[in-house]
């Protein structure tokens, strides 16, 4: 089970931290997906307001073409015209497109400017500027148009505003003599970009891009970007801000905020990629999408900036923590009762295990129970067939002992009494030895209840020596008894089940001798007894030198029905036997090596002489 509890806790770990950061991976893709969309929709909405500029200025393009007004009448003839003529025409195509550009500017379309075909500034209407002249070096875009005659369209750093132009190349009578110019600047797209999604919309431009001298423009002027180092803004973007920062509440917010991502996006600005950013200032979530925006020459100059509350962020984190904590606590719950049902599996199998152990162990005692008194029952009927068997042993004894004995009253010469007196003492001396080992023999077998009779343990040994010591002095095994010097020594036990452990433990040593007879035929067998009574106790040891008792059966030999005999010649239930007399009477009984033989030792109380 502690196998299994360790497997489950590892397996449950590794769910939950794959989990954890499966997760934690989906999460951040949706975060990154988010960001992504946040981008796109800039992008989207940049492409919307360019779409909408350059529907704008075709219509006011084909307004001005298509008008009755003879605008390329009087631009055509401008050309070879003399100065003072060039002037006029001016004067006169100001006046035709006055209530045309003021629609244009309600629109918000930023300038209208003519070229001449060497890309020279004509006629220029702009919201900051009207006139004519070098206002600034000629642009790539109108260049371009010149040069192809062909519809322009590109972002530009422009002298009276940073945006958008639209040159459409002018034909008259299959003649070209020109273009013509129309522009939205950047904060107009800003202002149109944000119909298409809330937000503080921003414009900043690369220093490379705008030049040298960056306050140069009447319509404007740059100061350092909040976001970047290289990059400026328009004081016009700048002014935007200050009534378009919702957001924030207040531009100062907005800069503070600009400060904040500027560690941020540092490098990525580098990349001329579009991306976007998120982040929490004093408690609001702010997403920030910049998007790149090159000119004609497809040379990144510039970027739109958007910054917008963003709550769907703490949405997505917020769902990842309910996700989290549901799917932890379902995984735990599986567990958990995967975990349950295995230990209460794991205690029903034990309960079984052990009501059948129980059960077994029941069985095992009934079984020795029952051997016991099997062999209860067949002393007893021993008991029975020896006390009349020696009833019949001991009257013909009698009878003999009568007839020997008077062989002594026949008168008869002195040397031949003297011969029968000396047969008639051999004769008795059989006689009574014979008499003796049946009284013994009785003894042994003779049943008693009582458990707390004073036993002298050395009168003992020697009785049950009597009945042994024929036996092992036939099978040449030696016999040595030591009491200390003591001539009793006084226990507390039951004579005859004394006498049957003995005759056990002795019938043993001798059965392990014999084994190592057979195979070392010079083998001297040695059998020990050693008495002596310290400490209130009374101690017997019976010792052998038959090799002891391997270590691993050391601690099963008073187990029952456990054997080294072969099956026919022992039970497996002596020493089991033996053990539940002396523990009946209160006493030991252990086992060692010790002296190249196993050592039973008996510990019985002692009881006073």
């Amino acid at each position: 089970m502690k196998t299994k509890t360790v497997i489950i806790i590892i397996t449950l770990i590794a769910c939950e931290l794959i989990f954890f950061f499966g997760l934690g991976k989906a999460r951040d893709i949706f975060l990154n997906q988010h960001l992504k969309d946040e981008t796109a929709l800039l992008s989207s909405s940049y492409t919307s307001g360019i779409t909408n500029a350059r529907n704008i200025s075709n219509a006011f393009y084909n307004v001005i073409i298509n008008s009755d007004h003879g605008i390329l009448q009087l631009f055509a003839e401008a050309d070879k015209a003399s100065p003072e003529r060039k002037e006029e025409i001016k004067r006169l195509m100001q006046q035709k497109l006055r209530s045309i550009y003021e629609q244009q500017v309600k629109l918000g379309l930023k300038q209208l400017q003519f070229h001449t075909r060497d890309s020279d500034n004509f006629l220029l209407m702009s919201v900051d500027v009207n006139g004519s002249g070098p206002v600034i070096s000629s642009k790539l875009t109108v260049e371009t148009a010149n040069r192809m005659v062909r519809y322009t369209e590109a972002f530009e750093e422009g002298g009276t505003f940073n945006g958008v132009r639209f040159v459409y190349p002018l034909v008259y009578n299959s003649v070209h003599i020109g273009s013509l110019e129309l522009g939205v600047s950047a904060v107009y797209l800003a202002e149109n970009m944000n119909s298409f999604g809330s937000g503080t919309y921003d414009f900043i431009v690369k220093k490379t891009a705008v030049g040298a001298d960056s306050s140069r423009k009447p319509g404007f002027s740059y100061a350092q970007s909040e976001l970047a180092e290289n990059y400026l803004r328009e004081n016009v973007s700048y002014e935007y801000l200050q009534d378009n920062a919702a957001v924030f509440g207040s531009i100062e917010e907005y800069l503070y905020a600009c400060e904040i991502f500027k560690p941020i996006i540092q490098n990525r600005l580098t990349s001329g990629e579009p991306f976007s950013e998120h982040t929490v200032i004093n408690g609001k979530e702010i997403t920030a999408s910049f998007l790149p925006i090159s000119n004609i020459l497809d040379q990144q100059v510039a970027y739109f900036i958007k910054m917008s509350r963003d709550n769907k962020f703490s949405y997505i984190v917020r769902l990842y923590q309910l996700a989290l904590f549901i799917g932890s606590v379902t995984i735990l719950l599986i567990f958990g009762t995967v975990f349950l049902a295995m230990q209460n599996s794991y205690k029903s199998e034990m309960l079984r295990i052990v009501l059948d152990e129980k059960l077994k162990e029941h069985e095992n005692r009934l079984y020795i129970k029952e051997q016991m008194l099997f062999q209860q029952s067949k002393l007893a009927t021993l008991g029975e067939m020896f006390s009349a068997l020696a009833h019949q042993w001991k009257q013909p004894l009698n009878i003999l002992a009568m007839y020997v004995q008077n062989m002594t009253d026949e008168e008869v010469d002195e040397k031949e009494k003297a011969r029968r007196e000396d047969i008639v003492e051999k004769c008795m001396a059989q006689i009574t030895f014979m008499s003796e080992t049946i009284n013994d023999f009785m003894d042994f077998i003779q049943p008693s209840n009582s458990l707390d009779m004073k036993m002298d343990m050395v009168r003992t040994a020697d009785e049950v020596l009597k009945l042994l010591q024929p036996a092992l002095q036939k099978k040449k095994i030696e016999i040595s008894v030591d009491s200390g010097g003591k001539k009793s020594v006084f226990a507390s036990a039951n004579p005859n089940e004394f006498k049957h452990v003995m005759v056990n433990l002795l019938n043993n040593a001798k059965d392990a001798i014999m084994e190592v007879k057979e195979k070392d035929k010079m083998f001297v067998g040695r059998i020990s007894i050693e008495m002596e009574e310290k400490d209130g106790a009374c101690y017997m040891r019976i010792g052998d030198n038959a090799g002891g008792i391997s270590p691993e059966i050391v601690e099963k030999i008073f187990t029952p029905y456990f054997t080294t005999k072969k099956k026919k010649e022992g039970s497996g239930l002596g020493l089991y036997m033996c053990k539940k007399i002396i523990q009946k009477h209160s006493g030991d009984f252990t086992v060692r090596n010790e002296n190249g033989g196993a050592v039973f030792e008996i510990k019985l109380p002692s009881v006073k002489s």
